[in-house]
């Protein structure tokens, strides 16, 4: 199939956004870093979603009581990648999942 020639994927590892007026960068705060989240309103799952932020916030507030510290965790559905950078902030392996249309702007982020 066409995804799988290397001239493809090539084009996919150095995936860049477009100039376009549908991304938007958002600056969040969390255990001390500062985390820039590209989105676009193109698809639903690459938009910061208020249950990411609280997840976040949740995850920061009780890093004690909830230690990631070396935890393998798998977030399915990551959409922008917010929470996972968030929990590999605070010392999570973590792995994560969206659907195909989504990926290119959560490994942007990741990245």
């Amino acid at each position: 199939s066409l995804t799988d020639s290397p001239v493809t994927l090539k084009i996919l590892q150095n995936w860049v956004p477009r100039v376009s007026h549908y991304f938007d960068k958002e600056h969040y705060t969390y255990v001390g870093h500062q985390i820039v989240i590209q989105e676009s309103i193109e698809h639903f799952g690459a938009v910061v979603w208020p249950g990411a932020l609280a997840l976040s916030q949740y995850l920061e507030s009780n890093q004690e009581q909830f230690n990631l510290k070396d935890k393998k965790v798998l977030e399915i559905g990551a959409g922008t990648g917010l929470v996972s950078i968030v929990a590999c902030i605070l010392g999570a392996y973590v792995t994560a999942t969206d659907l195909p249309e989504v990926l290119e702007n959560l490994s942007y982020n990741i990245s």
